[in-house]
């Protein structure tokens, strides 16, 4: 009998861990696969840790891990990948925003030979302003990356054994789980899932990280705002020529003399504005290749049970 290992990344999420345990074993009842959960505590500050080391079941297997401190979401995720031993992991969120109820429909999809099994939100419960973010997040990076992300798609799919296997393989540090998903390629399919609100609390991933996250896949997938500096540096250096010339042309035959120290002032400001921002982005990379050279661990673990 095949073993579905189902990863819960976890941070301060004490309200709702038993009850999404008893969910999942509810669910469990409904397929012919065993089923193993590994929790990775990502360095909570409630009492999610103590609730992860008194869960037990006869019917359900687990794998508990607790981190040092918190890392994030990303780590916790991959910790998970890293520990498994099943045949397929199934990703899902500890805050009821991705319902267990679908899980027997990411498994169904896997047995029809697909490697990847992803949740496609066909409506998601969720502020304008979030989702008019999220929409325009994956407006951009399909439109300056490589490596197409699927619109509507977060971190809740199905995985098989041998994507796992490949994920795991990345040597960089800082991992991206939903471009690595895509850029690893293989047969994919979609499940459609409607996307509930958080159940308990507010969301633990605050606007800032998300902005975090979301350049985190733009940078780490694409070298278009790299490109961009360069086109805009080449179009603001033909328009000066050309508009030097135009000034000199003025000047000397017909005795015009075009604008004044205000428009030398403004254009000093437009130009280290521009300035300011390719440093900015060049910054973003140079970050990158650092946080990478120092060879940091992803995360550490304090506890295994």
């Amino acid at each position: 009998m095949k073993k579905i290992n189902i990863i819960i990344p976890i941070f301060n999420e004490e309200e709702s861990i038993a009850e999404l345990v008893q969910k999942i074993k509810e669910t469990s009842l409904k397929i012919k696969e065993d089923i193993v959960i590994t929790m990775v505590d990502d360095g909570s500050s409630d009492k999610s840790w103590e609730i992860i080391q008194n869960i037990n079941d006869s019917v359900l297997s687990f794998r508990k891990i607790k981190f040092s401190r918190n890392f994030g979401h990303q780590p916790a995720i991959f910790c998970g990948l890293e520990h498994f031993q099943e045949d397929a992991a199934i990703i899902i969120d500890a805050d009821f925003q991705d319902n267990p109820d679908y899980i027997p429909q990411l498994i169904d999809k896997w047995k029809e030979e697909n490697d990847i099994v992803l949740a496609k939100r066909i409506s998601r419960k969720e502020s304008f302003v979030r989702r008019i973010l999220i929409n325009m997040y994956f407006k951009i990076q399909n439109r300056f990356t490589e490596v197409k992300i699927p619109k509507n798609v977060g971190h809740f799919s199905l995985l098989d054994k041998k994507i796992v296997d490949n994920l795991i393989k990345f040597p960089e540090n800082k991992k991206f789980l939903l471009g690595l998903r895509s850029y690893v390629g293989f047969n994919v399919a979609y499940v459609e899932v409607v996307k509930d609100p958080r159940k308990y609390g507010d969301p633990k991933m605050s606007f800032a990280q998300l902005i975090k996250l979301s350049s985190e896949g733009l940078i780490g997938f694409s070298n278009t705002p790299l490109n961009l500096i360069g086109i805009l540096g080449f179009i603001v250096s033909i328009s000066s020529i050309i508009f030097a010339l135009y000034t000199f042309i003025q000047n000397q035959f017909f005795g015009n003399k075009l604008l004044n120290w205000d428009f030398g002032l403004t254009s000093i400001y437009f130009l280290s504005g521009i300035q300011l921002l390719s440093i900015s982005v060049l910054g973003q990379y140079i970050s990158k290749i650092f946080d990478e050279s120092k060879n940091r661990p992803f995360y550490i673990i304090d506890k295994s049970l």
